[in-house]
């Protein structure tokens, strides 16, 4: 964020900043910093070999919960647990001292108390036992579980999918599969902030859940699923086919929490309090607590952390009277999160939602063209493509172009679909119908992208200089545009003081 600098026409940025961005040099600094730290250290995760599958006793406190269908149909609960103490005998509930011991050191090795979450997967794969063990265990309460305990598979291969990074970087240890519930008890609740917010989360999720239920009741089939992914950050019930068609046509990141949901539901109500006649410092303030409370509903991924990130920085500049910053913000919300996850720099959602934002913030400026503006963003994340892909698919720049302009449409369309479907599911089928055409056409230009020869064309992962390189490339385009409008207030200032010479003669000459 800059300061407001008046001239004549009123409130303006001064241009040619890239010297005036102190923030946006540590910011740069630290990463590279974290980036060189993360190549030497080696990161030996905990394997836990004396517990590894097998059956245990686990108690803890349930902290979020999701439901997810897998490939054959089958719906699961998905619970994560705090202060997990794991047991190779059973107990119940409260009645058995636990150990303070961390790690495979625990007492006698007989438990085992996680320094992070523990997954647990339950149910018997019908929606009815889910919807049963969802009631049964609300945010907040302690329970006691059985099943096998195993660790995320880690990858073994160049280019493979690492599931326990992957669940490192969201706060989770360790799963139990196949998980039965055997207690369930809700504590004393005392006045403190942790159990306010676990008394929130448990209605942000009910409140989530009934919107599911609102989109899967106006909407058909997959329609309704792409819906919750993108507005309510559910992806348990997406396709697996499906995804795959639009990961391998390159539009997949639409099904993320992105900035244009943060920056539409925050500056509606920003905007609609203003109308309202309430005062600036109220309206900004209230849509920064409905994005925080949005955020975490929708489970808080990189992508959303982003951007509910540079939006308190946006309603904060206008609370302290300064212009909002797109470079400045980004940069303050990349180093807050490696503050809290270094390993996400590894975390390639992390990498393209950041690609993406510098990409617009960057590159769009120093284009001319509308096309080459458009096609800012996928030259931005590019390398990150290759680098967790080795494919690029080909076409995705020019769905990208007939995409993107369309998710306004969607969005107005979903929240449009909620408002009017939790009145009538009639009325919500109607207002329904606007996105849901729009993601058949979406299916048709992935269909089409995937039937034309050459699509896909496969690059490898470049090595590091080779990215090295194309980055540098990136930023003598983007320094070529910020370079020629930091000099435009000197040649202004030049041809000024060569006008006033020139009439300085010219009076010279006449008298």
């Amino acid at each position: 964020m800059t300061p407001y600098r008046s001239n004549a026409g009123g409130f303006a940025i001064l241009k040619g900043e890239s010297m005036r961005r102190p923030l946006c040099m540590a910011a740069l600094v630290y990463t590279i910093s974290v980036w060189i730290l993360l190549q030497f250290m080696t990161w030996e995760p905990e394997t836990y070999p004396d517990w590894n599958k097998k059956s245990v006793w686990a108690e803890g406190i349930v902290v979020s919960k999701e439901y997810r269908t897998n490939e054959n149909g089958e719906v699961k609960l998905l619970v994560e647990l705090r202060d997990s103490l794991i047991s190779e005998t059973s107990w119940n509930s409260g009645g058995k001292e636990k150990s303070g011991e961390t790690g495979a050191d625990a007492e006698d090795k007989k438990t085992l108390r996680l320094p992070r979450r523990l997954l647990c997967r339950m149910g018997d794969g019908s929606p009815e036992r889910a919807e049963e063990l969802d009631k049964r265990l609300p945010i907040g309460s302690r329970i006691a579980v059985e099943g096998k305990f195993r660790i995320f598979p880690q990858a073994t291969n160049a280019g493979e999918f690492d599931s326990r990074l992957y669940y490192r970087i969201l706060g989770c240890e360790a799963q139990l599969t196949g998980a039965e519930l055997l207690t369930a008890e809700m504590p004393e609740r005392s006045l403190t902030f942790r159990s306010l917010r676990l008394d929130v989360a448990e209605l942000l999720h009910c409140v989530r859940r009934r919107m599911s239920l609102v989109l899967t009741e106006c909407l058909p089939g997959q329609s309704a699923e792409i819906m919750k992914a993108m507005l309510l950050g559910d992806k348990g019930g997406l396709d697996p086919e499906l995804k795959e068609l639009y990961q391998g046509a390159g539009i997949v990141h639409i099904l993320a929490i992105s900035g244009l949901h943060i920056l539409m539901i925050g500056m509606g109500v920003f905007r609609l309090l203003r109308r309202l006649r309430v005062g600036n410092a109220a309206a900004a303030v209230s849509a920064m607590t409905v994005i925080l409370l949005y955020g975490q509903m929708t489970g808080m991924s990189a992508s959303s952390r982003r951007a509910v990130l540079m939006f308190l920085l946006r309603m904060l500049a206008k609370l302290i009277h300064r212009t909002y910053d797109l470079l400045t913000a980004v940069s303050i919300a990349g180093v807050l999160l490696l503050i809290q996850e270094p390993f996400l720099l590894r975390y390639s959602g992390f990498l393209f939602s950041f690609g993406a934002v510098l990409g617009i913030a960057l590159l769009m400026p120093s284009y001319e063209t509308k096309l080459m503006k458009g096609l800012s963003v996928s030259l931005a994340v590019l390398p990150v493509h290759l680098v967790y892909y080795g494919t690029f698919p080909v076409l995705s720049i020019l769905l990208n172009l007939l995409v993107i302009p369309l998710m306004s449409a969607v969005m107005a369309g979903e929240f449009l679909t909620l408002a009017l479907g939790f009145v009538s599911s009639f009325l919500g089928k109607i207002a329904g119908a606007v996105p849901t055409g729009i993601l058949v056409f979406y299916e048709a230009l992935c269909k089409i992208a995937q039937s034309v020869p050459g699509q896909e064309m496969v690059f490898g992962a470049p090595s590091g200089w080779q990215t090295a390189v194309y980055l540098w490339i990136l930023a003598v385009i983007a320094s070529l545009k910020e370079g020629a409008e930091f000099w435009k207030p000197l040649e202004a200032l030049h041809q000024e003081t060569q006008e006033k010479s020139e009439n300085q003669l010219i009076r010279r000459h006449e008298s």
